[in-house]
């Protein structure tokens, strides 16, 4: 539930325009509804003006997939793709969902955000995986994950972004 109110001192308002941008974090691709409540009221010149616009909307998300169908790909250093962060040792884990599957993995680290991984990672008889890159420099990269099962086939592929600003602001002297 989201509550909001505004006002305005001078006349009502007579022409349309924004009010609220409201950004919602979506955590897989989807639909869902939104609704807007019939206590939803507009006010103008501290009168009511009449109801907002009711009803149910639907809002579908779509976009890149974090993680495939046989890994999860998360990193405790950076968490969170949409975050800057200001450690440069980048530390990347990923758990194999499926131990039945012989898959070998590949990876790449680079600043591009669509690079095909084909450096192979050794094999380890574990489902959990970890890599750690250190001082790592400032900017936007990218870890590229993509395994193969033993015929080849490729069975997921992952680009996890990475937002790097280790570098502290230059002193300065404000002037007033």
């Amino acid at each position: 539930t989201i509550s909001w109110g505004g006002f305005r001192l001078q006349e009502g308002i007579t022409n349309g325009g924004t009010f609220a941008t409201v950004t919602f974090r979506a955590t897989k691709a989807g639909e869902a509804a939104l609704s807007l409540g019939t206590n939803s009221k507009l006010y103008g010149a501290g009168k009511e003006q009449g109801g907002a616009t009711q009803g149910t909307f639907k809002v579908t998300v779509s976009g890149k997939q974090i993680n495939s169908v046989l890994f999860t790909l998360t990193s405790p250093s950076h968490p969170r793709v949409d975050t800057w962060e200001r450690q440069s040792r980048v530390v990347m884990q990923w758990q194999s969902k499926d131990t039945q599957q012989n898959v070998r993995y590949y990876f790449a680290f680079d600043k591009n955000p669509a690079t095909t991984p084909r450096k192979a990672i050794p094999q380890e008889p574990s489902t959990e995986h970890r890599m750690v890159f250190e001082k790592v420099d400032d900017g936007v990269w990218y870890f590229h994950l993509s395994g193969k099962n033993e015929k080849g086939k490729e069975v997921g592929l992952v680009h996890y972004p990475l937002l790097i600003d280790a570098t502290p602001p230059e002193a300065f002297t404000p002037l007033l």
